[in-house]
């Protein structure tokens, strides 16, 4: 009896080792790839997205301008530029010895756009957005301004902040008024998946 026993146990552990070998050599069930789309991509893949942002001018309810600009990034890329403008001369009279002599300096006036875009959740972007918008103005053409005749008048306005969007989804990104001639800047920003 006690040979019985032992046979059976002998049969019992061979019986468990040979079953657990089975499932040793059986290949793992392959994951589920998850399908990408416009809203949730797949994982590492390359998303570009196109920032349109409109920077506008108000003096009261009236528009006085309004300028679109358009910045493509990659979804958790580096930041991408964007720089248009001039160098506008100055005048300006260097006296030496009771001798008055004209120069010039040169100002740099334009807008100057940087942005990058992440993701935070499933269809939902987070834009970050540096905008430094420059102008120059007679004196006449700004209310408020002290009124030296011919003496440019240099404007600006610089906002950086970032936002929440969804593919489509405009957003008032900035609002100011401008403490000199009482004009609003307004800078709205739209985000686009480029499909």
């Amino acid at each position: 009896m006690r040979y019985h026993f032992h046979t059976i146990g002998i049969v019992v552990a061979l019986a468990l080792t040979l079953h657990a070998a089975g499932h040793a050599q059986e290949p793992a069930p392959k994951p589920v790839a998850e399908k990408p789309s416009a809203t949730q991509p797949a994982r590492g893949a390359i998303v570009p997205v196109k920032l349109q942002v409109v920077i506008s001018r108000y003096q009261g309810d009236k528009r006085l301008s309004s300028m679109p600009y358009s910045v493509s990034v990659f979804v958790g890329g580096p930041r991408a530029s964007l720089r248009l403008g001039a160098q506008v001369p100055i005048a300006t009279t260097q006296v030496t010895d009771g001798v008055k002599t004209p120069s010039f300096s040169y100002r740099d006036v334009g807008i100057s756009i940087d942005a990058s875009a992440i993701l935070v959740e499933p269809g939902v972007y987070r834009a970050d957005i540096t905008i430094e918008d420059s102008s120059i103005s007679s004196a006449n053409q700004v209310q408020g301004a002290p009124s030296i005749s011919g003496v440019p008048v240099f404007r600006h306005f610089r906002t950086a902040d970032s936002v929440l969007l969804r593919d489509g989804q405009p957003a008032l990104f900035s609002t100011a008024s401008d403490p000199v001639s009482g004009e609003v800047m307004r800078a709205e920003v739209t985000l686009n998946v480029v499909k």
